[in-house]
């Protein structure tokens, strides 16, 4: 059988593979190969354990656990938690801000160890064979299945039964540029040493302003011997090396940051209006109808039960909206200078501004640090966003394998799986807080965050140019030399949902070749999904529309048939389980049959 993809799905499909491996007590012999883009097995690019301590997680340390509390147990003796195997290996007793958000290497570090463990206690019946490299294709011959490196003209001659696809992403499309050349293109930027070392100290662009942004901007800035100091007010400033890049502007459809996070990680207690016996009474899963009135009420409630809370007050809840809405008149007529919630403000505080200014978003930043110091608990507009990460798993079961209608679907993935994201999976404040210092010492500039746009040509290279289209480039174009500014490199730092269609990649091969096809939603209309066609077991489904029985996939490959797979948990979106008990269960059934045919020779 082959895994492709070992980051923590791979990892975690492992070790399910041998819990089940061990539980059945399967004593024959198992060839297991591995695939990975590198020899970061375990960890993957992201994760990579050879990182800068800068890089680090905006997910906070005590939810990382490589193990699963199900049947079978895992193999391995005594199976650590990260923050159990932080505490034996990593902490500090003087410093535990590990505990908190650990950098991303310590993680990786975690998961390789995690690796080893399983491959160091698998049952002697196993043998493995570790491909660092990247797949380009697989054909199917009968029913088994051959499989070709990138870096290989052939097909490997290993004729395998079962194959199982983890793999991440491998960088994002250049649908805005017609021509990149290597040295001042850059689509991937992990890992960040390696993908960045040769950006020159010119003017950068970074398309994209969300986690993998940030990672860009530090090690442009700190991974180039800058340094980020705090004041005697606590402020922080930034003293350049002066091997930075002069400027860098960052660019993104919104132009907007995320919401940055605390460390404690607080979470809103429990849900009043979306919940699963409001959406299993309506007749109909229309996002618009039903889901995302639910969500705005539930944003509402969260708010305002946090501003009553902060009064000395109690919002009581009430299946009737206005019941709530009446009370909330009653506070701002008692406490008018309390600020008024508003889902248009919360979610783009600068509406029906064609740009946003350097300054409007250097002070915006300060503002959602002030609010994300005070926690979900002390803060209405933190309650408001945190109400998304307690919502998404619920969603999660109606958004996948189709059951919102085409129209939904489409909806969503355009319009607001991204805008949730930045509002609910933001990074650590200390994160933004170096966006600031970067900005305030002139690195950073936000000027074009919105409205903005990328040129090619060989004559002038790159630039940077507001869109023509708005008002204010007309307005402004004076101010903005003409509104172009000429671009030394650009990064893209965008991660893509779903699979890459990018010509030659695994995923464009396959589905030319009809091993898998499209995911296409005709749930009471038309949507195809940047995703492919799985059953609720991850199993493919091919071109002819029959199933793939020895094709699985698991993490990123399912994203679009599902929601957010969350690389690190080992129960969203759990196929892993699934996918080992299917593979011990065609083993068993091979067993029996062989058994049968012997029998049937000897009579």
């Amino acid at each position: 059988m082959a895994i492709i993809g070992m980051g923590p799905k791979g990892l975690y499909a492992l070790e399910r593979l041998l819990a089940q491996i061990k539980y059945n007590t399967i004593d024959q012999c198992i060839e297991v190969h591995i695939f990975n883009a590198d020899e970061n097995f375990g960890s993957g690019n992201v994760y990579a354990k050879n990182q800068p301590s800068y890089l680090i997680m905006n997910y906070a340390s005590s939810n990382i656990n490589a193990w699963i509390d199900e049947t079978p147990k895992p193999i391995v003796q005594q199976p650590l938690s990260f923050i159990e195997w932080l505490k034996e290996n990593k902490v500090d007793k003087r410093s535990n801000s590990y505990l908190d958000f650990a950098p991303r290497a310590i993680v990786g570090e975690y998961l390789n160890t995690v690796f080893k463990e399983l491959v160091s206690n698998s049952p002697e019946s196993i043998s493995y064979y570790f491909h660092p490299n990247i797949v380009a294709d697989i054909k199917k011959t009968g029913d088994k299945f051959q499989i070709k490196e990138q870096s290989d003209s052939n097909y490997l001659s290993d004729k395998i039964d079962n194959v199982l696809l983890t793999t991440g992403h491998l960088g994002a499309g250049a649908d805005f540029i017609s021509e990149q050349p290597a040295s001042s293109f850059i689509n991937f930027v992990y890992p960040t040493k390696t993908k960045l070392k040769d950006v020159k100290t010119g003017k950068v662009v970074i398309r994209g302003f969300g986690l993998t942004c940030i990672d860009t901007v530090l090690e442009l800035t700190e991974g180039r011997a800058g340094i980020f100091k705090s004041g005697s007010s606590n402020k922080m400033k930034y003293l350049p090396s002066g091997k930075e890049p002069n400027c860098i502007y960052i660019i993104s459809r919104s132009g907007l940051p995320m919401f940055p996070r605390n460390s404690s990680e607080e979470e809103i207690e429990r849900l009043v209006y979306f919940t699963e016996e409001n959406i299993e009474a309506a007749l109909k899963l229309s996002f618009v109808d039903l889901f995302l009135p639910l969500i705005k009420k539930e944003f509402y409630f969260q708010y305002y039960k946090i501003a009553f809370k902060i009064k000395n007050l109690e919002l009581k809840f009430d299946e009737d909206f206005e019941t709530v809405t009446a009370q909330v008149t009653e506070f701002h007529s008692k406490f008018p200078e309390e600020e008024k919630y508003c889902w248009d403000q919360l979610i783009d505080p600068f509406h029906g501004q064609a740009t946003i200014y350097n300054d409007q978003l250097i002070e915006y930043l300060k503002f959602l640090i002030s609010e994300a110091k005070k926690g979900v608990h002390a803060s209405p507009i933190m309650a408001a966003v945190g109400t998304w990460r307690k919502i998404s798993p619920i969603f999660n079961k109606y958004y996948s394998f189709g059951r919102l209608d085409a129209k939904s679907h489409a909806l969503f993935d355009r319009d607001y799986f991204g805008l949730f994201n930045r509002l609910s999976y933001g990074p650590p404040i200390i994160n933004t807080e170096k966006l600031i210092a970067l900005a305030e010492g002139g690195l950073i500039d936000f000027s074009r965050v919105r409205n903005a746009e990328i040129i090619h040509n060989k004559k002038n290279g790159y630039e940077l140019i507001l869109d023509k289209k708005s008002s204010s480039f007309r307005r402004n174009a004076e101010n903005y030399d003409t509104g172009k500014i000429k671009i030394d490199t650009v990064i893209d730092a965008r991660i893509p949902r779903g699979i890459d269609r990018r010509p030659k990649s695994l995923f464009s091969n396959l589905l030319t070749k009809g091993l898998l096809r499209s995911f296409k939603n005709k749930n009471n209309g038309y949507y195809e999904a940047s995703a492919v066609d799985i059953n609720k077991s991850g199993k493919a489904i091919n071109a002819n529309g029959t199933l793939e029985d020895n094709l699985s996939l698991y993490g990123t490959p399912t994203e679009g048939v599902t929601l957010d797979n969350d690389t690190l948990s080992r129960t969203r979106n759990n196929f892993a389980s699934i996918w080992a008990q299917n593979v011990i269960q065609d083993i068993q059934n091979k067993n029996k049959q062989n058994l049968f045919n012997n029998t049937i020779n000897v009579h």
